[in-house]
């Protein structure tokens, strides 16, 4: 498999992850300078929940049926009905993925569930994104010279491609061949040979 292919995978990996969006409502920013809620893209439509949180995530539908929005410096999760699932009160969130989200709180990302239980605890610098076929896209750690290192971890915390990458785009081959391997269905993995030209 070429690089070209490898890219492919990558992309087409995104696209179904995005593919998982529940459309119909959609993030607009009102007059009052607060997000809500619309039934159509540009604020058009029925406004479905009220301008009045301090920013949201997603311009498009809610993630797993909740969405991420700021209220009051913090963020918490609500439903499609405007109710507050999970507290104001983190720092920073993500969406919803495979039924968890990465999560700041006091300066350290973790992830929690949709009952706001935590799945993995707070001790990364930083984590990207979502899960896809159990594997996170990346988490982060400083070293003691302040320089990101990354990696990936499964749904369970277990280090899947060692936290020691100084950038996430510069995996050697076999950690490239690894990371391809574990994205693929289960049913696939037996039969596939992956040969990447450097």
């Amino acid at each position: 498999m070429n690089m070209k292919k490898v890219i492919f995978i990558t992309v087409l990996l995104a696209i179904t992850a995005v593919s998982n969006f529940v459309y119909g409502q959609y993030r607009h920013k009102g007059s009052n300078g607060k997000y809500g809620y619309t039934e159509e893209e540009n604020g058009k439509g029925k406004l479905i929940i009220p301008y009045k949180y301090d920013d949201a995530k997603r311009d498009i539908g809610f993630e797993e049926g909740l969405a991420a929005v700021k209220l009051n410096g913090k963020w918490g999760f609500i439903d499609k009905t405007d109710n507050v699932v999970i507290p104001f009160k983190y720092d920073y969130t993500n969406w919803f993925s495979e039924g968890v989200a990465g999560v700041q709180l006091n300066g350290k990302y973790g992830y929690i569930d949709k009952t706001d239980r935590v799945v993995i605890p707070f001790k990364y610098d930083y984590v990207s994104g979502f899960f896809s076929n159990g594997v996170a896209s990346v988490v982060c750690l400083r070293d003691k010279h302040g320089k990101w290192k990354y990696g990936y971890i499964d749904i369970a915390d277990n280090v899947i491609i060692k936290i020691k990458y100084p950038s996430k785009k510069m995996f050697d081959v076999a950690t490239i061949k690894k990371l391809i391997l574990l994205l693929l269905p289960k049913k696939q993995k037996a039969t596939t040979t992956i040969s990447l030209n450097k």
